[in-house]
């Protein structure tokens, strides 16, 4: 369990923009928060079941409905960009391991 005023410290962020951020996360079911004095945040789930893809969607901003050609590229390399984070889960990068890079 973390405060998200820890989160924030640890990563050199401001606790307003990791509160958003994590719920954003509880909403995905990836974390879970306690309220209260004495209230922090958790992984909600086994680490090795989150896949860092899910973590992205979760947090992302991502437009719909995008119409240039330019766009469609930017969705296409989003898309590649997502399927490699779903072949590395948060176990992986806790253990400093990942995937090769390679399909």
């Amino acid at each position: 369990m973390a405060t998200s005023g820890e989160v924030a410290e640890a990563i050199g962020s401001h606790a307003v923009v990791i509160r958003r951020l994590l719920g954003h996360l509880r909403r995905a079911g990836l974390v879970e928060s306690r309220s209260g004095p004495n209230g922090a945040w958790a992984i909600a789930k086994d680490p090795a079941m989150i896949r860092i893809s899910d973590v992205y969607r979760s947090v992302s901003d991502a437009a719909v409905g995008r119409q240039s050609p330019l766009d469609e590229l930017l969705v296409a390399a989003e898309r590649a960009y997502v399927d490699r984070l779903a072949r590395v889960t948060l176990a992986d990068l806790a253990e400093g391991h990942t995937p090769p890079t390679h399909s």
